[in-house]
């Protein structure tokens, strides 16, 4: 694959449906360890991209490791629609509460899976922790070039407010803090931090 030459080549941009990147935030928030997903995509212009939705499959996983049930995935795969088979252009797993920075065995499979990736064909690798902080990897075999992270522009749904949001703000007001002048013209507040003031 080609080093990525700015002047030679478009960026990419990935967008998530407001479906697609809630059901990722309820799924690596809904457990302690690693769990991974595949996504389905529709490429909206030549690298431009829209997951739309994402799929669990069989998995065994542990607080740092999540690898396919070789028994169950295969069969798990078959039964995919094909409508929704031939969308499946990105592989997502979580990191919990560790950085996305790919681990070996992440870039191992990035290299592994290459080989399986048609000529004129791209597929989008994508490592999220519960900060929200994502590491994302294309490959471009049309371009014949891998675009990572600053290289790829991620649009992120804008959150819908919920009814707890709402209700938050329809019923809850924040305590105001007091604040005291000491005798050194430093403010105190009522937790005991001290703002020094501007002289």
């Amino acid at each position: 694959m080609k080093l990525i030459n700015e002047d030679q080549y478009k960026f990419p941009i990935v967008k998530f449906t407001y479906n697609a990147y809630n059901k990722i935030l309820d799924l690596i928030n809904a457990t302690n360890l690693e769990i991974a997903w595949l996504g389905v995509v529709t490429e909206i212009e030549p690298g431009e991209y829209l997951v739309i939705d994402i799929l669990v499959y069989p998995q065994i996983v542990d607080a740092t490791n999540v690898e396919s049930d070789d028994d169950k995935y295969p069969q798990w795969l078959m039964d995919v629609p094909n409508n929704t088979f031939n969308k499946l252009r990105l592989q997502g797993h979580s990191h919990v509460d560790m950085h996305v920075s790919p681990s070996a065995n992440d870039k191992q499979n990035v290299r592994d899976f290459i080989t399986q990736i048609q000529v004129n064909d791209y597929y989008i690798f994508m490592i999220i922790n519960k900060d929200e902080d994502i590491h994302m990897t294309i490959v471009d075999k049309r371009q014949n070039v891998i675009f990572q992270d600053n290289e790829i522009e991620i649009e992120l749904p804008e959150k819908v407010n919920s009814w707890a949001d709402r209700d938050i703000e329809k019923y809850v007001s924040r305590r105001p803090v007091k604040v005291r002048r000491s005798l050194n013209n430093d403010l105190i507040d009522n937790h005991g931090n001290i703002w020094e003031v501007n002289k």
